[in-house]
């Protein structure tokens, strides 16, 4: 059986509508990932919301751009524990890589609780829209947005 060879008038133009179509929607989807998880400015505003901590139990803050805070512990689903109000200030500071000796900005959220006064600080070190890079108790960790979509 041969084949002849296909006239100029006998293109699919329906697959190659779809494949097109096809090839939209995947590089959109490439660019909202990109998106998502690139750096953007740190303050006041783009920190706001609310993060989880992994982990057993999980942590969550909520930041406000107001400059009020709160925080949980969710053990199970229901059981919140060590609620607490806090204030919250921002600060910038220049911190220098001891291996590489690189200098790039840290800053320093300084958590006052409202009850006892007690203080704590976060250092951020990167935020995105989904993510949120910081140095708790001397040990890096990554926070996650609560509802991104």
């Amino acid at each position: 059986m041969a084949y002849g060879k296909k006239k100029d008038g006998d293109v699919n133009w329906g697959g190659r509508l779809v494949s097109l179509l096809f090839l939209i929607i995947f590089l959109a989807g490439i660019y909202f990932v990109y998106d998502l998880f690139k750096s953007i400015p740190i303050n006041e505003i783009s920190i706001s919301g609310q993060w989880q901590l992994a982990g057993n139990p999980k942590w969550f803050l909520t930041l406000n751009a107001d400059g009020t805070a709160s925080s949980y512990d969710q053990f199970t689903a229901g059981d919140t524990r060590n609620q607490l109000e806090y204030t919250y200030t921002i600060k910038e500071e220049e911190a220098t890589d001891q291996l590489s000796g690189v200098s790039s900005a840290v800053y320093i959220v300084t958590l006052r609780e409202n009850k006892t006064g007690a203080t704590e600080d976060i250092k951020i070190t990167k935020v995105s829209k989904a993510e949120m890079a910081i140095m708790k108790d001397n040990r890096p960790k990554n926070l996650t947005k609560v509802n991104i979509f």
